[in-house]
């Protein structure tokens, strides 16, 4: 009976110990998503930014 208990007692201990690591690595992704998409953000202003740039030669271009 006291060997069921032990077993019992740490099945549960597992089960927290799991259940802590999934949270953390819920809040790690969570985290990497934010810091993906600001990257996504930046790359999109940066790829702008040099379309920008490109057009404002062709129009130089035209009129020199």
């Amino acid at each position: 009976m006291e060997k069921n208990k032990d077993k019992s007692h740490l099945i549960d201990q597992l089960y927290d110990y799991l259940e802590e690591q999934i949270q953390e690595l819920k809040t790690d992704r969570n985290q990497l998503n934010h810091k993906m998409q600001d990257m996504i953000q930046e790359k999109n202003e940066k790829e702008g930014a040099i379309n920008n740039q490109q057009k404002i030669y062709q129009i130089r271009k035209v009129f020199s």
